[in-house]
Protein backbone atom coordinates (compact mmCIF):
# COMPACT_ATOMS: atom_id res chain seq x y z
CA UNK A 1 0.00 0.00 0.00
CA UNK A 2 2.68 2.50 0.97
CA UNK A 3 4.41 2.14 -2.40
CA UNK A 4 1.42 3.77 -4.08
CA UNK A 5 2.18 7.14 -5.76
CA UNK A 6 -0.26 8.90 -3.45
CA UNK A 7 -2.17 8.16 -0.29
CA UNK A 8 -5.22 10.36 0.24
CA UNK A 9 -6.49 9.89 3.79
CA UNK A 10 -10.19 10.71 4.15
CA UNK A 11 -10.68 10.12 7.89
CA UNK A 12 -8.91 8.74 10.94
CA UNK A 13 -9.39 7.76 14.57
CA UNK A 14 -6.59 7.54 17.13
CA UNK A 15 -6.34 5.33 20.21
CA UNK A 16 -4.00 4.49 23.06
CA UNK A 17 -4.83 0.84 23.67
CA UNK A 18 -3.66 -1.74 26.22
CA UNK A 19 -4.10 -5.51 26.04
CA UNK A 20 -3.50 -8.26 28.58
CA UNK A 21 -1.70 -11.44 27.61
CA UNK A 22 -4.17 -13.76 25.89
CA UNK A 23 -4.42 -16.79 23.64
CA UNK A 24 -5.13 -16.73 19.94
CA UNK A 25 -8.27 -14.94 18.74
CA UNK A 26 -9.67 -14.21 15.29
CA UNK A 27 -10.18 -10.60 14.25
CA UNK A 28 -12.93 -10.28 11.60
CA UNK A 29 -12.65 -8.15 8.48
CA UNK A 30 -12.76 -4.42 9.19
CA UNK A 31 -13.67 -1.47 6.98
CA UNK A 32 -10.57 0.56 7.85
CA UNK A 33 -6.78 0.29 7.71
CA UNK A 34 -4.83 0.13 10.98
CA UNK A 35 -1.30 1.46 11.56
CA UNK A 36 0.11 1.07 15.06
CA UNK A 37 3.28 1.74 17.01
CA UNK A 38 3.96 -0.78 19.77
CA UNK A 39 5.04 0.80 23.05
CA UNK A 40 5.46 -2.50 24.90
CA UNK A 41 4.82 -6.21 24.63
CA UNK A 42 4.69 -8.65 21.71
CA UNK A 43 1.89 -10.07 19.57
CA UNK A 44 1.54 -12.22 16.47
CA UNK A 45 -0.48 -11.35 13.37
CA UNK A 46 -1.27 -14.39 11.24
CA UNK A 47 -3.08 -14.46 7.89
CA UNK A 48 -3.55 -17.28 5.40
CA UNK A 49 -0.18 -16.47 3.84
CA UNK A 50 2.13 -15.33 6.63
CA UNK A 51 2.76 -15.04 10.35
CA UNK A 52 4.25 -11.79 11.67
CA UNK A 53 5.71 -10.97 15.07
CA UNK A 54 5.28 -7.40 16.37
CA UNK A 55 7.51 -6.24 19.24
CA UNK A 56 8.03 -3.01 21.17
CA UNK A 57 9.36 -0.17 19.02
CA UNK A 58 7.93 -1.58 15.79
CA UNK A 59 5.24 -0.46 13.35
CA UNK A 60 2.42 -2.81 12.35
CA UNK A 61 0.11 -2.26 9.40
CA UNK A 62 -3.08 -4.28 8.84
CA UNK A 63 -5.13 -3.34 5.75
CA UNK A 64 -8.88 -3.17 5.65
CA UNK A 65 -10.92 -6.10 4.45
CA UNK A 66 -8.84 -8.98 5.79
CA UNK A 67 -9.45 -11.37 8.65
CA UNK A 68 -6.47 -12.43 10.76
CA UNK A 69 -5.56 -14.33 13.91
CA UNK A 70 -3.60 -12.73 16.72
CA UNK A 71 -2.04 -13.94 19.94
CA UNK A 72 -0.98 -11.46 22.64
CA UNK A 73 2.26 -13.00 23.87
CA UNK A 74 2.87 -10.33 26.54
CA UNK A 75 0.88 -7.52 28.12
CA UNK A 76 0.96 -4.85 25.46
CA UNK A 77 0.31 -1.18 24.84
CA UNK A 78 0.08 0.56 21.46
CA UNK A 79 -0.77 3.80 19.75
CA UNK A 80 -2.99 2.91 16.79
CA UNK A 81 -4.59 4.88 13.99
CA UNK A 82 -7.63 3.52 12.16
CA UNK A 83 -7.95 5.31 8.84
CA UNK A 84 -9.71 5.29 5.50
CA UNK A 85 -8.45 6.48 2.14
CA UNK A 86 -10.10 8.12 -0.85
CA UNK A 87 -8.65 5.59 -3.28
CA UNK A 88 -8.50 1.83 -2.97
CA UNK A 89 -5.18 -0.03 -3.29
CA UNK A 90 -4.78 -3.44 -4.93
CA UNK A 91 -4.17 -6.28 -2.49
CA UNK A 92 -2.30 -4.46 0.29
CA UNK A 93 -0.48 -6.81 2.64
CA UNK A 94 0.09 -6.60 6.40
CA UNK A 95 3.61 -5.81 7.51
CA UNK A 96 5.73 -5.28 10.61
CA UNK A 97 8.77 -3.03 10.33
CA UNK A 98 11.41 -1.88 12.80
CA UNK A 99 12.03 1.84 12.07
CA UNK A 100 15.62 3.08 12.33
CA UNK A 101 14.49 5.82 14.76
CA UNK A 102 11.72 4.36 16.97
CA UNK A 103 11.68 7.48 19.15
CA UNK A 104 10.62 9.54 16.12
CA UNK A 105 7.53 7.41 15.53
CA UNK A 106 6.77 7.20 19.25
CA UNK A 107 6.74 10.99 19.53
CA UNK A 108 4.73 11.46 16.34
CA UNK A 109 2.06 9.00 17.46
CA UNK A 110 2.00 10.53 20.96
CA UNK A 111 1.60 14.01 19.48
CA UNK A 112 -1.24 12.90 17.24
CA UNK A 113 -2.98 11.13 20.13
CA UNK A 114 -2.72 14.22 22.34
CA UNK A 115 -4.27 16.35 19.58
CA UNK A 116 -7.06 13.99 18.53
CA UNK A 117 -10.50 14.00 20.12
CA UNK A 118 -13.65 12.11 19.17
CA UNK A 119 -15.34 14.00 16.38
CA UNK A 120 -12.05 15.16 14.82
CA UNK A 121 -11.94 12.41 12.18
CA UNK A 122 -11.46 15.02 9.45
CA UNK A 123 -9.39 17.57 11.40
CA UNK A 124 -6.76 19.03 9.06
CA UNK A 125 -4.07 19.28 11.73
CA UNK A 126 -4.56 15.63 12.70
CA UNK A 127 -4.47 14.61 9.04
CA UNK A 128 -1.27 16.61 8.56
CA UNK A 129 0.34 14.94 11.58
CA UNK A 130 -0.69 11.52 10.28
CA UNK A 131 0.87 12.23 6.87
CA UNK A 132 4.13 12.85 8.72
CA UNK A 133 3.74 9.42 10.32
CA UNK A 134 3.11 7.88 6.90
CA UNK A 135 6.22 9.59 5.54
CA UNK A 136 8.33 8.13 8.36
CA UNK A 137 6.73 4.74 7.72
CA UNK A 138 7.73 4.86 4.06
CA UNK A 139 11.29 5.76 5.07
CA UNK A 140 11.34 2.84 7.51
CA UNK A 141 10.25 0.17 5.04
CA UNK A 142 13.65 -0.48 3.35
CA UNK A 143 15.22 -1.08 6.76
CA UNK A 144 13.05 -4.17 7.22
CA UNK A 145 15.29 -6.16 4.88
CA UNK A 146 18.62 -5.13 6.35
CA UNK A 147 20.72 -7.86 7.87
CA UNK A 148 21.81 -7.48 11.43
CA UNK A 149 18.97 -5.27 12.63
CA UNK A 150 17.55 -8.20 14.58
CA UNK A 151 20.79 -8.65 16.57
CA UNK A 152 19.88 -8.78 20.28
CA UNK A 153 23.03 -6.84 21.15
CA UNK A 154 22.29 -4.04 18.71
CA UNK A 155 18.64 -3.84 19.72
CA UNK A 156 19.74 -3.60 23.36
CA UNK A 157 22.17 -0.79 22.54
CA UNK A 158 19.51 1.09 20.58
CA UNK A 159 17.10 0.71 23.50
CA UNK A 160 19.79 2.05 25.83
CA UNK A 161 20.18 5.14 23.64
CA UNK A 162 16.41 5.65 23.52
CA UNK A 163 16.21 5.48 27.34
CA UNK A 164 19.35 7.45 28.25
CA UNK A 165 19.63 10.02 25.46
CA UNK A 166 19.62 12.73 28.17
CA UNK A 167 23.08 11.63 29.38
CA UNK A 168 25.59 14.09 27.86
CA UNK A 169 28.39 11.68 28.72
CA UNK A 170 27.10 8.93 26.42
CA UNK A 171 29.92 7.83 24.09
CA UNK A 172 30.29 5.36 21.24
CA UNK A 173 33.11 3.68 23.16
CA UNK A 174 30.81 3.03 26.13
CA UNK A 175 28.06 1.69 23.87
CA UNK A 176 30.53 -0.61 22.13
CA UNK A 177 31.68 -1.91 25.50
CA UNK A 178 28.04 -2.49 26.47
CA UNK A 179 27.65 -4.64 23.34
CA UNK A 180 30.91 -6.46 24.06
CA UNK A 181 32.54 -5.45 20.77
CA UNK A 182 35.48 -3.31 19.71
CA UNK A 183 34.55 0.26 18.86
CA UNK A 184 35.46 -0.15 15.18
CA UNK A 185 33.39 -3.32 14.80
CA UNK A 186 30.48 -1.77 16.70
CA UNK A 187 30.43 1.29 14.41
CA UNK A 188 30.31 -0.93 11.31
CA UNK A 189 27.65 -3.26 12.73
CA UNK A 190 25.42 -0.42 13.94
CA UNK A 191 25.54 1.39 10.61
CA UNK A 192 24.87 -1.81 8.66
CA UNK A 193 21.89 -2.66 10.85
CA UNK A 194 20.23 0.75 11.16
CA UNK A 195 21.56 2.71 8.19
CA UNK A 196 23.24 5.48 10.21
CA UNK A 197 26.37 5.78 12.39
CA UNK A 198 25.74 5.53 16.16
CA UNK A 199 26.60 9.21 16.77
CA UNK A 200 24.06 10.29 14.15
CA UNK A 201 21.42 8.08 15.77
CA UNK A 202 22.12 9.62 19.19
CA UNK A 203 21.86 13.11 17.69
CA UNK A 204 18.55 12.33 16.00
CA UNK A 205 17.07 10.81 19.15
CA UNK A 206 18.06 13.88 21.15
CA UNK A 207 16.63 16.26 18.54
CA UNK A 208 13.33 14.37 18.26
CA UNK A 209 12.89 14.44 22.03
CA UNK A 210 13.83 18.13 22.03
CA UNK A 211 11.12 18.83 19.44
CA UNK A 212 8.59 16.98 21.59
CA UNK A 213 9.51 19.07 24.67
CA UNK A 214 9.44 22.35 22.76
CA UNK A 215 5.99 21.55 21.37
CA UNK A 216 4.58 21.39 24.90
CA UNK A 217 5.52 25.02 25.54
CA UNK A 218 6.48 24.12 29.12
CA UNK A 219 10.26 24.11 28.64
CA UNK A 220 12.63 26.90 27.66
CA UNK A 221 15.30 26.34 25.04
CA UNK A 222 17.94 26.04 27.78
CA UNK A 223 15.88 23.51 29.77
CA UNK A 224 15.20 21.52 26.62
CA UNK A 225 18.89 21.37 25.74
CA UNK A 226 19.82 20.13 29.20
CA UNK A 227 17.02 17.56 29.32
CA UNK A 228 18.03 16.13 25.95
CA UNK A 229 21.72 15.54 26.57
CA UNK A 230 23.21 18.69 25.05
CA UNK A 231 25.83 20.17 27.37
CA UNK A 232 25.95 23.41 25.34
CA UNK A 233 22.89 25.53 24.51
CA UNK A 234 24.72 27.18 21.61
CA UNK A 235 25.60 23.81 20.08
CA UNK A 236 22.02 22.63 20.60
CA UNK A 237 20.67 25.72 18.83
CA UNK A 238 23.16 25.33 15.98
CA UNK A 239 22.38 21.62 15.52
CA UNK A 240 18.63 22.18 15.79
CA UNK A 241 18.59 24.95 13.19
CA UNK A 242 20.84 23.03 10.82
CA UNK A 243 18.59 19.95 11.00
CA UNK A 244 15.09 21.38 11.43
CA UNK A 245 15.54 24.59 9.48
CA UNK A 246 14.48 27.01 12.24
CA UNK A 247 15.84 27.97 15.64
CA UNK A 248 14.53 26.17 18.74
CA UNK A 249 12.84 29.42 19.85
CA UNK A 250 11.03 29.82 16.52
CA UNK A 251 9.97 26.17 16.57
CA UNK A 252 8.59 26.56 20.10
CA UNK A 253 6.65 29.69 19.13
CA UNK A 254 4.71 27.75 16.50
CA UNK A 255 2.90 25.81 19.21
CA UNK A 256 2.19 28.58 21.70
CA UNK A 257 -0.77 30.12 19.88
Amino acid sequence: MFTAPRILVSSLSVFDASFAKAGEVTVPRRDFHALSFRLSGRITVETENERLLSSAGELTFVPQGISYRTEILEDSRIYVVHFNTVDSYPKPSPFVVAPPYPVVLRNLFAGLFSRYRVGMEHDLTCLSMFYEILAETVRALPASGETGSDSPRLRAVRAQIDRHFDDPGMTVAALAAHAGWSEAYFRRAFRKAFGVPPLEYIRQVRLENAKALLRTGYYSVTETAMRCGFDSVSYFSYTFRKTVGVTPSAYRERFLS
